[in-house]
């Protein structure tokens, strides 16, 4: 209506809602809540943020589940090479790293 135009990153977008009577749509971040009225397709809009901010989460989802299983495999990787150590030194037999090798690689 005023010809202003606002940009919000979608990162920084926490909810997003809409109102009925104002014909509005409501977008929440950690800086406050913009509210934008008189919006014939609101519930479009509204879908349309919803399904980014889906979507996002999905991602930040999976991307912790990767680090995850990379921090793992390194701390195995970790514990392998201080059993070798030991072997190297003499106060386990290669029976011994032969074994915890084999359940630290899941063989």
């Amino acid at each position: 209506m005023f010809g202003k135009r606002v940009d919000i990153p979608l990162d920084s977008i926490s909810a997003v809602g809409t109102s009925s009577l104002l014909k509005g749509v409501s977008v929440s971040s950690s800086s406050g809540r913009l509210v934008f009225t008189g919006i014939e397709n609101k519930d479009e809009i509204h879908q349309a943020i919803s399904e980014l901010l889906l979507e996002r989460q999905a991602k930040n989802k999976s991307n912790q589940q990767t680090v995850v299983k990379q921090e793992v495999s390194q701390s195995n990787a970790d514990e392998l090479k201080k059993y070798k150590d030991l072997l190297d030194s003499g106060v386990i037999s290669q029976d011994e790293f032969d074994a915890k090798k084999k359940q630290l690689l899941n063989l």
